[in-house]
């Protein structure tokens, strides 16, 4: 996961800044919670490239994660 917000336990910032220092990790945009404009950071610091959909199944209906993704700017 790329993380969540720091209020449910994930650090997504970290996530970004750790792998902006290490070409190969992929994050991807699962996460319990998640806060606005965490996908357009993780684009704008590491590129869509590095970036993959995840779904979070069975615990999270993934519409919600593909909602994460569709509704970014």
């Amino acid at each position: 996961h790329m993380g969540a917000t720091p209020v449910s336990g994930g650090d997504w910032h970290t996530a970004i800044k750790t792998a902006e220092h290490h070409s190969n990790l992929i994050l991807d945009s699962t996460g319990s919670a998640m806060d606005a404009g965490m996908i357009e950071e993780a684009v704008r610091v590491i590129g869509a490239e590095r970036i993959i959909w995840g779904s979070d199944m069975p615990m999270i209906d993934p519409w919600i994660n593909i909602e994460r993704i569709r509704s970014a700017e």
